[in-house]
């Protein structure tokens, strides 16, 4: 990559001394020596300066970026989307024309990026043909939306030539010039840049009623009957939340048709572990992104004008928009200029999860509690440093979750709170703000500052805070069965990210250690988990041989029918407490749309 600068530049933005840059009017052109070939890294040498260039020239059209296909036919979208994961076009650059019959006015993200080709238009062949058996529809990347008016370019007839990507299952095609979709801070178009707009203002494409029974009897690994539809204007006519209401995200999951009202819990096999809608192949989600009024950092809070709120066995009537597929789920994008869908509240209406009975007195009340990257002031999180009002908005929602709904426990078990090694950590603040407790934690190994710990009442007594096997290492064999990418072979790195943290306590006659967990992330292989699970068995097992009770709890990433838990659980040291939760009823966390438990709390015999 040049860099090309006057002397006055900072040097590493020029080459060698740099240009003297001229200081009065007149002909200022620089002309690169070797009819514009010559590439010393040294700017002064390669440049012809002022006034020997003579004056500067337009070539007019010679100059023009060529059409990549100029005289290229019409592409049937059919023939670039298929059944099969990845489109047979990928790579290819292609010639389509459609309709535009959605906005997707969301940027993507991960910890690091923001990824603005994840904005972009929905386009589809203008008169549908019932007897293609591949959807006739796809997503236009990198588009940006006109300024203030996000729907401007809904129901313009458009051509336009792009290079066709098959993004995490997403068919897309990229405007000529733009770049690829895994791209942070793509390039961005205007519809009228990247495309010729033929005319505006043209009817849609009729949405295509989703059939719950073609839905339901699908194939569950691939899913053809929505993926025969991906990128099409469909109709979602009735869905009921069957696996909890609207997320973080925005989105919320639904199940075609108006019931029954059953939990969708993740099954017991090994196929839900590595695809989680095995179960239920006609599980579909609505996606928010069409009225999110495109927030310049998503990673930030937002909401959106589109997005459907839902509590667990609420019905939804009418969703209307393209069907997108992410994160391995298809969900229908609802549109500002399509008249929004109806919701019929369902028996439970939980506005709020229930609250824990009274404590009954002379008892000791254990809570875990994984607060999801809780960073204090001035710390950065997912790229953005976390402001005064952030931090107290959210340490508010916990301070009224310990209170009105898990009726301050004795003792609370942390996980994802941050702390540092200058002193910074968000617990502190949350113990201020509640009054009566105290807090107990220290750095761990995290890179990100992630770290377990421990929230204490007054009228308990605690000692001893310390971390276990922190400072434990993978041999060289462990590593490779973990599968990690971190460390050598030579240093292979530590067992825990997130070291279990180890106090003991004492209320009235009752006395214990307690212990606070954050096993390895289901990213990783089982194997992981089930180390860290050995290990903290044999820690139980030596403080209860020293004749002390153990609580051991927290985010152990892990289900109750897991290697992981029946290694914990070995030799009868510990015992489960999910084991006496009702069936059907229990889960302590929702992830797309599945009720599971990943949260546990083990007890020692006594």
């Amino acid at each position: 990559m040049d860099a090309v600068g006057s002397t006055q530049t900072v040097t590493a933005f020029r080459e060698g001394a740099g240009l003297v840059f001229p200081t009065g009017n007149g002909n200022d052109t620089f002309v690169r020596k070797n009819s514009g070939a010559q590439d010393t890294d040294n700017n002064p040498n390669d440049f012809d300066p002022p006034p020997a260039t003579g004056p500067p020239q337009n070539c007019g059209a010679a100059c023009a970026a060529p059409d990549p296909c100029p005289t290229s036919p019409i592409t049937p979208i059919s023939d670039i989307q298929t059944l099969d994961p990845n489109s047979p076009k990928n790579g290819q650059t292609v010639k389509i024309r459609g309709i535009v019959t959605g906005v997707d006015d969301l940027y993507g993200s991960n910890f690091d990026n923001v990824f603005k080709a994840d904005a972009g238009v929905w386009v589809q062949e203008a008169a549908h043909d019932p007897s293609h058996t591949t959807s006739e529809a796809l997503f236009v990347s990198s588009i940006r939306r006109p300024v203030g008016t996000p729907t401007a370019d809904v129901g313009a007839d458009i051509t336009l030539c792009g290079k066709i990507f098959t993004q995490f299952g997403l068919v897309e095609l990229v405007p000529a010039g733009g770049d690829s979709p895994a791209t942070p801070d793509a390039k961005q178009f205007d519809l009228d840049q990247a495309a010729t707009v033929n005319s505006r203002g043209n009817p849609l494409p009729a949405a295509i009623d989703i059939d719950p029974g073609l839905a339901a009897s699908q194939n569950a690994s691939s899913r053809p009957y929505y993926r025969s539809l991906q990128g099409m204007r469909v109709r979602l006519a009735d869905g009921i939340a069957t696996g909890g209401g609207t997320t973080k995200f925005r989105d919320v999951f639904v199940r075609p048709g108006t019931g029954p009202a059953e939990r969708l819990f993740r099954k017991n096999n090994a196929a839900a572990t590595t695809t989680p809608w095995s179960d239920a192949p006609d599980e579909i989600g609505i996606a928010a992104d069409g009225g999110a009024h495109n927030p310049a950092d998503p990673r930030l809070p937002w909401r959106s004008d589109t997005q459907v709120d839902l509590d667990l066995f609420d019905v939804v009537h009418n969703v209307v928009g393209p069907l997108t597929f992410t994160f391995s789920f298809y969900e229908v994008m609802p549109q500002l200029n399509a008249p929004a869908p109806t919701i019929q509240r369902g028996p439970i209406n939980a506005a709020y999860p229930p609250a824990a009975p009274n404590q009954p007195p002379d008892t000791l009340r254990y809570a875990s509690f994984n607060v999801e990257n809780y960073f204090p002031v001035g710390k950065i999180n997912d790229g953005h440093e976390i402001t005064g009002p952030e931090y107290a908005e959210k340490t508010d929602h916990i301070v009224k979750a310990i209170r009105s709904f898990l009726k301050e426990p004795d003792v609370i078990a942390m996980q994802e709170v941050a702390v540092f090694s200058d002193g910074a950590n968000a617990l502190t603040g949350l113990a201020q703000a509640l009054g009566n407790y105290t807090p107990y934690i220290t750095t761990n190994n995290d890179g990100r500052g992630i770290a377990t710990g421990f929230l204490i009442k007054n009228g308990v007594t605690a000692t001893n805070g310390r971390l276990l096997d922190a400072d434990k290492v993978w041999t060289v064999a462990e590593k490779a069965n973990c599968n990690l990418a971190t460390g050598s072979a030579a240093s292979p790195g530590k067992v825990y990210d997130r070291a279990p943290f180890a106090l003991d306590v004492r209320k009235g006659d009752i006395a214990a250690t307690v212990i606070s967990n954050h096993f390895a992330s289901q990213g990783h292989e089982d194997y992981c988990r089930i180390r860290e699970a050995d290990l903290l068995r044999e820690q139980a097992a030596t403080m209860v041989a020293a004749g002390k009770n153990v609580i051991t709890s927290g985010d152990l990433n892990d289900f109750e029918f897991s290697d992981s838990l029946a290694h914990l659980a070995q030799g009868g040291t510990l015992t489960n407490l999910w084991n006496k939760a009702p069936a059907g009823l229990a889960y302590s966390y929702k992830f797309n749309g599945h009720l599971q438990t990943l949260d546990h709390i083990l007890v020692s015999p006594a």
